[in-house]
């Protein structure tokens, strides 16, 4: 029982930072403040780990990871997309990738706050970056697989095509900026997909 209360105090405390760094930034976000909205101790938060450590752990866990292990997206998302019908696949993703933003757009934001100081966070955000392309190539690699591809594009110059529209940057122009809501952003790139990255058919 008492294993079972830990852990429930340390899934609020990296809720409890998810929201507030999400919402105010890394600098503004203090470890008194963690443990009021987790309803917990400064000790207590401070066992947990430092402010850096804390924001790598909630960023790990709005994208779907492991926040204890580090790991930065959960795998089978991508198998189960790429295992539907070509047209349900590009649908499926494109609306999987606006809920990844809307969940990481304020933590991102956060992470490039505190990276100038801090080297795991930095790590991090280059970690987020090799492995976005990773992810993007393999995209289209299941792309060329499915007969989507046309011309002589290179596989990388397509992944990194595939990356720039899908970007967190991209997103938040359209979402934050321009106010367009899901069906508004799969929509447009299920039109700029095809045109951009594979290729007139």
């Amino acid at each position: 029982m008492r294993e079972a209360a830990a852990a429930a105090t340390q899934a609020r405390i990296y809720e409890a930072a998810a929201r507030l760094y999400a919402e105010r930034g890394y600098l503004a976000t203090t470890v008194a403040d963690i443990a009021r909205e987790a309803d917990t101790s400064v000790p207590r938060v401070s066992l947990a780990g430092s402010k850096a450590s804390l924001l790598i752990a909630a960023y790990c866990l709005r994208a779907g990871g492991d926040p204890q292990a580090r790991t930065i997206s959960d795998a089978n998302v991508v198998t189960r997309i790429q295992s539907l019908p070509v047209d349900e696949a590009l649908r499926s993703y494109t609306e999987w990738l606006f809920d990844f933003h809307e969940a990481t757009a304020g933590l991102r934001i956060a992470l490039r706050e505190a990276a100038p100081g801090d080297p795991d966070v930095a790590g991090l955000l280059v970690r987020i970056g090799r492995q976005g392309f990773e992810e993007c190539r393999e995209a289209m690699t299941w792309a060329r697989s499915q007969g989507l591809l046309h011309g002589d594009v290179d596989l990388d110059d397509r992944a990194h095509a595939w990356m720039a529209l899908g970007s967190p940057e991209s997103w938040s122009h359209l979402v934050g900026a321009g106010g367009w809501d899901k069906g508004k952003y799969s929509a447009w790139l299920l039109r700029t997909f095809p045109a951009a990255v594979f290729g007139p058919a």
